[in-house]
């Protein structure tokens, strides 16, 4: 292992706890429900996904979450919201100077767009296969059934 590659290493480790700061001080201010957003980042990390699908922006928790660890792993991450959630996409990316060159906000329905994955993968330059689908929307049972058959022919076989 040369210098660069301590150097490298110990940058991301770095990058590693002082998101995990961010994110224990975001969980502290939501509510005691908040304690995922620990989990979800420290899986991100460990997993090291090529892609990540949320489908459900709502008030950004969880987004604050998977966008530092797409930003630790490098992978691509999209979060999907029937509703304009662009505010909340500015506000949980420009804490504490995360890279977002790879993060993408869509503001569509989510059965529409799976619908039509092949196609707008193809037309975004994103991987066709995710490896991490995040489904946080609705809540209703028939709405969750149907994006869960509409995604799962999109994950890979290393999938969560």
């Amino acid at each position: 292992m040369d210098v660069e590659d301590i150097r490298k290493e110990y940058d991301n480790k770095f990058k590693i706890d002082k998101y995990r700061i961010d994110l224990v001080k975001k969980s502290n201010t939501i509510n005691e429900m908040a304690g995922h957003l620990c989990l979800i980042f420290d899986t991100v990390v460990e997993m090291k996904p090529k892609f990540i699908v949320e489908l459900g922006t709502g008030n950004g928790n969880s987004t604050f979450a998977f966008i530092r660890g797409a930003d630790v792993v490098g992978c691509p991450f999209l979060t999907v919201d029937k509703d304009d959630r662009s505010y909340v996409f500015r506000e949980t990316s420009t804490v504490g100077g995360v890279n977002i060159e790879k993060c993408l906000l869509l503001q569509a329905e989510d059965v529409e767009l799976g619908q039509r994955w092949k196609d707008f993968t193809k037309e975004k330059g994103l991987p066709e296969i995710i490896d991490i689908l995040f489904i946080d929307t609705d809540h209703e049972r028939g709405h969750t059934k149907t994006e869960i058959i509409t995604y799962v022919p999109y994950l890979s076989e290393n999938h969560l």
